[in-house]
């Protein structure tokens, strides 16, 4: 579970999400999805499909989880914008929720 803090700002901001997975056949770098936000709305948009939409908080903070499966596997995030990541264990219930399935 990450968390990722985004300050206000007046243009979209996008939060690009890799993986691999050290002894399994994803050895390289792969894409796993994108995070968008906008004014009024977070978007999320994994490459299998799925799409999730979720209103934006007024601190901008919010939430991304996934559950990957059994095993390992290494997550990369990157973004051209500053932003913060945090690992939680037990997350605020008062932030905004998108989840990777």
């Amino acid at each position: 579970m990450i968390a990722a803090g985004a300050r206000p700002f007046n243009q979209p901001q996008v939060w690009h999400f890799a993986f691999k997975s050290p002894l399994g056949i994803f050895r390289e770098w792969r894409p796993y999805g994108f995070v968008e936000v906008f004014e009024d709305q977070i978007s999320l948009f994994h490459f299998n499909g799925h799409m999730q939409v979720v209103p934006r908080p007024r601190d901008g903070r919010f939430i991304v989880e996934t559950y990957f499966g059994e095993g390992s596997a290494d997550f990369r995030v990157a973004s051209l914008h500053p932003f913060t990541l945090e690992q939680l264990e037990a997350p605020d219930p008062r932030l905004a929720v998108v989840r990777f399935p």
